[in-house]
Protein backbone atom coordinates (compact mmCIF):
# COMPACT_ATOMS: atom_id res chain seq x y z
CA UNK A 1 0.00 0.00 0.00
CA UNK A 2 2.94 2.58 0.75
CA UNK A 3 4.59 1.45 -2.07
CA UNK A 4 1.22 2.34 -4.31
CA UNK A 5 0.77 5.72 -2.34
CA UNK A 6 4.77 6.58 -3.49
CA UNK A 7 3.97 5.65 -7.21
CA UNK A 8 0.73 7.60 -7.07
CA UNK A 9 2.26 10.53 -4.97
CA UNK A 10 5.00 10.56 -7.76
CA UNK A 11 3.00 10.49 -10.55
CA UNK A 12 0.66 13.44 -8.44
CA UNK A 13 3.84 15.78 -8.46
CA UNK A 14 5.75 15.72 -11.44
CA UNK A 15 2.45 15.48 -13.76
CA UNK A 16 2.16 19.27 -13.07
CA UNK A 17 5.62 19.84 -13.87
CA UNK A 18 5.07 18.30 -17.55
CA UNK A 19 1.76 19.16 -18.15
CA UNK A 20 2.05 22.96 -17.75
CA UNK A 21 4.19 23.24 -19.99
CA UNK A 22 2.50 21.35 -22.41
CA UNK A 23 -0.49 23.33 -22.08
CA UNK A 24 1.75 26.34 -23.24
CA UNK A 25 1.41 25.44 -26.74
CA UNK A 26 -2.64 25.91 -26.91
CA UNK A 27 -3.81 29.24 -27.17
CA UNK A 28 -3.37 31.34 -23.26
CA UNK A 29 -7.44 30.79 -22.77
CA UNK A 30 -6.97 27.05 -22.66
CA UNK A 31 -4.11 27.50 -19.56
CA UNK A 32 -7.42 28.52 -17.30
CA UNK A 33 -9.17 25.71 -18.27
CA UNK A 34 -6.34 23.42 -17.09
CA UNK A 35 -6.36 25.28 -14.09
CA UNK A 36 -9.96 24.69 -13.66
CA UNK A 37 -10.01 21.02 -14.34
CA UNK A 38 -6.87 20.96 -11.96
CA UNK A 39 -9.23 22.17 -9.11
CA UNK A 40 -11.94 19.46 -10.48
CA UNK A 41 -9.03 17.02 -9.90
CA UNK A 42 -9.18 17.62 -5.99
CA UNK A 43 -12.76 18.73 -5.85
CA UNK A 44 -13.93 14.78 -7.31
CA UNK A 45 -12.72 12.61 -4.77
CA UNK A 46 -13.18 14.69 -1.96
CA UNK A 47 -16.72 14.98 -2.99
CA UNK A 48 -16.91 11.22 -3.09
CA UNK A 49 -15.00 10.66 0.28
CA UNK A 50 -17.37 12.94 1.94
CA UNK A 51 -20.34 11.16 0.66
CA UNK A 52 -18.56 7.99 2.08
CA UNK A 53 -18.69 9.51 5.41
CA UNK A 54 -14.73 10.15 5.81
CA UNK A 55 -14.15 12.12 8.61
CA UNK A 56 -17.79 12.00 9.84
CA UNK A 57 -19.48 13.27 13.31
CA UNK A 58 -18.07 11.26 16.10
CA UNK A 59 -20.77 9.93 18.76
CA UNK A 60 -20.26 9.83 22.41
CA UNK A 61 -21.95 6.60 23.76
CA UNK A 62 -21.92 5.14 27.22
CA UNK A 63 -19.08 2.46 28.04
CA UNK A 64 -21.07 -0.65 29.91
CA UNK A 65 -17.83 -2.35 30.09
CA UNK A 66 -16.52 0.10 32.52
CA UNK A 67 -15.76 -1.51 36.42
CA UNK A 68 -16.39 2.15 37.80
CA UNK A 69 -19.33 3.42 39.40
CA UNK A 70 -19.60 6.70 37.65
CA UNK A 71 -20.47 6.34 34.17
CA UNK A 72 -18.13 6.05 31.12
CA UNK A 73 -18.20 7.32 27.43
CA UNK A 74 -16.24 6.67 24.76
CA UNK A 75 -15.95 8.34 21.00
CA UNK A 76 -17.22 5.82 18.51
CA UNK A 77 -16.58 7.04 14.66
CA UNK A 78 -19.44 5.28 12.38
CA UNK A 79 -18.67 3.08 9.50
CA UNK A 80 -18.60 4.96 5.97
CA UNK A 81 -21.24 4.60 3.92
CA UNK A 82 -19.46 2.38 1.23
CA UNK A 83 -16.60 0.32 0.78
CA UNK A 84 -13.18 1.55 0.35
CA UNK A 85 -12.87 -0.84 -2.60
CA UNK A 86 -15.91 1.32 -4.39
CA UNK A 87 -13.25 4.29 -3.54
CA UNK A 88 -10.68 3.07 -5.15
CA UNK A 89 -12.51 1.89 -8.05
CA UNK A 90 -14.34 5.37 -8.60
CA UNK A 91 -11.13 7.29 -9.00
CA UNK A 92 -9.52 4.41 -11.15
CA UNK A 93 -12.77 5.01 -13.96
CA UNK A 94 -11.96 8.88 -13.06
CA UNK A 95 -8.50 8.26 -14.03
CA UNK A 96 -9.21 6.43 -16.85
CA UNK A 97 -11.82 8.77 -18.24
CA UNK A 98 -8.92 11.49 -17.72
CA UNK A 99 -6.63 9.33 -19.93
CA UNK A 100 -8.87 9.24 -22.30
CA UNK A 101 -9.37 12.49 -22.87
CA UNK A 102 -5.77 13.47 -22.56
CA UNK A 103 -5.24 11.14 -25.33
CA UNK A 104 -7.94 13.16 -27.61
CA UNK A 105 -6.62 16.28 -26.41
CA UNK A 106 -3.10 15.25 -27.89
CA UNK A 107 -4.38 13.53 -31.39
CA UNK A 108 -7.67 14.94 -32.29
CA UNK A 109 -7.14 17.38 -35.64
CA UNK A 110 -9.33 19.77 -33.86
CA UNK A 111 -7.26 19.89 -31.06
CA UNK A 112 -4.00 21.05 -32.59
CA UNK A 113 -6.10 23.61 -34.74
CA UNK A 114 -6.58 25.11 -31.51
CA UNK A 115 -2.58 25.72 -31.04
CA UNK A 116 -1.01 29.40 -30.37
CA UNK A 117 1.59 30.38 -32.72
CA UNK A 118 4.55 28.75 -31.07
CA UNK A 119 7.81 27.09 -31.57
CA UNK A 120 9.23 24.59 -29.01
CA UNK A 121 12.19 24.16 -28.54
CA UNK A 122 14.54 21.28 -26.35
CA UNK A 123 13.53 21.23 -23.04
CA UNK A 124 10.39 23.34 -23.63
CA UNK A 125 11.21 26.20 -24.30
CA UNK A 126 9.01 28.33 -26.03
CA UNK A 127 8.77 31.27 -28.07
CA UNK A 128 5.33 32.71 -28.72
CA UNK A 129 4.86 34.97 -32.44
CA UNK A 130 3.29 38.30 -31.71
CA UNK A 131 -0.45 37.94 -33.21
CA UNK A 132 -0.98 40.95 -35.64
CA UNK A 133 -3.41 43.29 -33.96
CA UNK A 134 -7.39 43.14 -35.11
CA UNK A 135 -9.01 46.05 -36.56
CA UNK A 136 -11.87 44.59 -34.03
CA UNK A 137 -9.98 43.51 -30.94
CA UNK A 138 -11.38 43.96 -27.57
CA UNK A 139 -10.24 46.64 -26.14
CA UNK A 140 -10.61 46.02 -22.81
CA UNK A 141 -8.49 42.61 -23.11
CA UNK A 142 -5.58 42.75 -20.69
CA UNK A 143 -2.27 43.95 -22.17
CA UNK A 144 0.65 41.11 -21.97
CA UNK A 145 3.84 42.82 -21.79
CA UNK A 146 7.20 41.34 -20.75
CA UNK A 147 8.60 40.82 -17.52
CA UNK A 148 11.92 42.20 -16.32
CA UNK A 149 14.44 39.33 -14.87
CA UNK A 150 13.43 40.59 -11.14
CA UNK A 151 9.48 40.75 -11.78
CA UNK A 152 10.31 36.89 -13.19
CA UNK A 153 12.37 35.75 -10.76
CA UNK A 154 9.90 37.52 -7.97
CA UNK A 155 6.74 36.05 -9.88
CA UNK A 156 8.29 32.60 -9.75
CA UNK A 157 8.89 33.02 -5.85
CA UNK A 158 5.21 34.27 -5.37
CA UNK A 159 3.59 31.27 -6.96
CA UNK A 160 6.08 29.04 -4.95
CA UNK A 161 4.83 30.83 -1.89
CA UNK A 162 1.09 30.81 -2.85
CA UNK A 163 1.27 26.65 -3.31
CA UNK A 164 3.14 26.75 0.04
CA UNK A 165 0.50 27.98 1.90
CA UNK A 166 -2.45 26.87 0.05
CA UNK A 167 -1.56 23.86 -1.09
CA UNK A 168 0.91 21.84 1.98
CA UNK A 169 0.30 23.91 5.02
CA UNK A 170 -3.17 24.88 4.99
CA UNK A 171 -4.71 21.48 4.74
CA UNK A 172 -2.64 19.94 7.36
CA UNK A 173 -4.02 22.73 9.81
CA UNK A 174 -7.93 23.08 8.85
CA UNK A 175 -9.14 20.26 11.01
CA UNK A 176 -7.44 21.95 14.29
CA UNK A 177 -9.11 25.35 13.07
CA UNK A 178 -12.60 23.92 12.19
CA UNK A 179 -13.66 21.38 14.61
CA UNK A 180 -13.80 23.15 17.69
CA UNK A 181 -17.15 24.93 16.35
CA UNK A 182 -18.39 21.24 15.29
CA UNK A 183 -18.01 18.83 12.55
CA UNK A 184 -21.13 20.39 10.34
CA UNK A 185 -18.72 23.41 10.13
CA UNK A 186 -15.86 21.40 9.43
CA UNK A 187 -17.67 19.65 6.76
CA UNK A 188 -19.15 22.73 4.87
CA UNK A 189 -15.69 24.32 5.56
CA UNK A 190 -14.72 21.51 3.19
CA UNK A 191 -17.12 21.33 0.77
CA UNK A 192 -16.79 25.05 0.00
CA UNK A 193 -13.32 25.01 -0.27
CA UNK A 194 -13.03 22.38 -2.72
CA UNK A 195 -15.55 24.07 -4.78
CA UNK A 196 -14.02 27.46 -4.60
CA UNK A 197 -10.80 26.26 -6.78
CA UNK A 198 -12.28 25.14 -9.71
CA UNK A 199 -15.44 28.13 -9.06
CA UNK A 200 -12.58 30.73 -9.04
CA UNK A 201 -10.24 29.66 -11.60
CA UNK A 202 -13.92 29.62 -14.03
CA UNK A 203 -14.38 33.47 -12.81
CA UNK A 204 -10.99 34.82 -13.27
CA UNK A 205 -12.19 33.77 -17.40
CA UNK A 206 -13.76 37.14 -17.41
CA UNK A 207 -12.41 38.74 -14.18
CA UNK A 208 -8.56 39.23 -16.17
CA UNK A 209 -5.81 40.73 -15.13
CA UNK A 210 -2.26 41.02 -15.60
CA UNK A 211 -1.22 43.38 -12.98
CA UNK A 212 1.02 42.10 -10.51
CA UNK A 213 0.23 44.45 -8.08
CA UNK A 214 -3.36 43.63 -8.43
CA UNK A 215 -2.05 39.98 -7.02
CA UNK A 216 0.00 41.45 -4.41
CA UNK A 217 -3.18 43.45 -2.78
CA UNK A 218 -5.62 39.99 -2.91
CA UNK A 219 -2.32 38.17 -1.31
CA UNK A 220 -2.72 40.59 1.47
CA UNK A 221 -6.07 39.75 1.85
CA UNK A 222 -6.02 36.17 1.67
CA UNK A 223 -3.00 36.48 4.03
CA UNK A 224 -5.04 37.95 6.86
CA UNK A 225 -8.22 35.82 6.68
CA UNK A 226 -5.31 32.68 6.87
CA UNK A 227 -4.08 34.83 10.12
CA UNK A 228 -7.48 34.43 11.47
CA UNK A 229 -7.61 30.60 10.63
CA UNK A 230 -4.12 30.03 11.95
CA UNK A 231 -5.07 31.86 15.35
CA UNK A 232 -8.17 29.53 15.20
CA UNK A 233 -5.97 26.43 15.06
CA UNK A 234 -3.70 27.44 17.54
CA UNK A 235 -6.33 28.31 20.24
CA UNK A 236 -7.99 24.92 19.98
CA UNK A 237 -10.25 23.90 21.92
CA UNK A 238 -11.38 27.42 22.89
CA UNK A 239 -10.59 29.48 19.99
CA UNK A 240 -12.76 33.09 19.20
CA UNK A 241 -16.50 33.05 19.70
CA UNK A 242 -16.43 28.94 19.87
CA UNK A 243 -20.03 27.73 20.24
CA UNK A 244 -21.74 30.94 18.65
CA UNK A 245 -23.18 31.53 15.27
CA UNK A 246 -21.06 34.76 14.27
CA UNK A 247 -17.82 32.40 15.08
CA UNK A 248 -19.21 29.61 13.17
CA UNK A 249 -19.37 32.33 9.72
CA UNK A 250 -16.14 33.90 10.26
CA UNK A 251 -14.27 30.88 10.42
CA UNK A 252 -15.96 29.57 7.04
CA UNK A 253 -15.98 32.82 5.52
CA UNK A 254 -11.44 33.20 6.56
CA UNK A 255 -11.49 29.48 5.17
CA UNK A 256 -13.23 30.39 2.00
CA UNK A 257 -12.27 33.58 1.40
CA UNK A 258 -8.28 32.59 1.90
CA UNK A 259 -8.20 29.73 -0.39
CA UNK A 260 -10.61 31.27 -3.19
CA UNK A 261 -8.37 34.28 -3.22
CA UNK A 262 -4.90 32.46 -3.60
CA UNK A 263 -6.69 30.59 -6.30
CA UNK A 264 -7.22 33.70 -8.27
CA UNK A 265 -3.82 34.78 -7.75
CA UNK A 266 -2.62 31.40 -8.83
CA UNK A 267 -4.55 31.65 -11.61
CA UNK A 268 -3.13 35.36 -12.71
CA UNK A 269 0.38 34.05 -12.07
CA UNK A 270 0.55 31.00 -14.10
CA UNK A 271 -1.37 33.38 -17.25
CA UNK A 272 1.19 36.11 -16.68
CA UNK A 273 4.27 33.05 -16.83
CA UNK A 274 2.98 31.64 -20.14
CA UNK A 275 2.96 35.31 -21.73
CA UNK A 276 6.56 35.14 -21.03
CA UNK A 277 7.51 32.15 -23.08
CA UNK A 278 10.52 30.39 -23.14
CA UNK A 279 10.85 28.03 -19.61
CA UNK A 280 8.83 29.94 -18.19
CA UNK A 281 6.08 27.01 -17.62
CA UNK A 282 8.55 24.82 -16.31
CA UNK A 283 9.88 27.01 -13.78
CA UNK A 284 6.23 27.43 -12.67
CA UNK A 285 5.24 23.86 -12.82
CA UNK A 286 8.73 23.00 -10.40
CA UNK A 287 8.26 26.07 -7.98
CA UNK A 288 4.50 25.27 -7.21
CA UNK A 289 5.58 21.74 -6.03
CA UNK A 290 8.66 22.77 -4.31
CA UNK A 291 6.44 25.10 -2.39
CA UNK A 292 4.05 22.34 -1.60
CA UNK A 293 7.05 20.39 -0.32
CA UNK A 294 7.72 23.01 2.05
CA UNK A 295 4.52 23.49 3.63
CA UNK A 296 3.47 20.15 4.33
CA UNK A 297 7.40 19.40 5.58
CA UNK A 298 6.77 22.71 7.88
CA UNK A 299 2.92 21.34 8.87
CA UNK A 300 4.02 17.99 9.47
CA UNK A 301 6.66 19.22 11.65
CA UNK A 302 4.34 21.53 14.00
CA UNK A 303 1.33 19.25 13.97
CA UNK A 304 3.04 15.93 15.36
CA UNK A 305 6.70 16.91 16.78
CA UNK A 306 5.22 20.76 18.73
CA UNK A 307 2.79 21.26 21.09
CA UNK A 308 1.15 24.32 18.99
CA UNK A 309 -1.75 22.19 18.01
CA UNK A 310 -4.04 20.23 20.75
CA UNK A 311 -5.83 17.71 19.28
CA UNK A 312 -9.35 17.94 20.57
CA UNK A 313 -11.50 14.88 22.30
CA UNK A 314 -15.06 14.19 21.20
CA UNK A 315 -15.99 13.24 24.60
Amino acid sequence: MLVCFLTASLVSCTSPVLFMPYMGRFRDVYMVSYLIGEGFSGFIPSVVALGQGVGGNEECILNNSSDSGAPEFISYTPPPRFSSTVYFLLVFIFLGVCTVAFGILDKHPRSRAEYAQVTVNDGNDYTYEQPKQQPNAELNEPSKKVLSQRSYHYLLVFLGIIFMIGGGFAPSVMPFSCLPYGNEVYHLSTALVLIANPVVAFLAMFLQTRSVRMMQVLAVISLIFSTYTMITALMRPQPPLVGTTIGNVLVIVSWVGSVALLSYVRVVAVTVLRDQGGKALVWAGAFTQFGTLIGSIVSFSMVNFTGLFQAGEAC
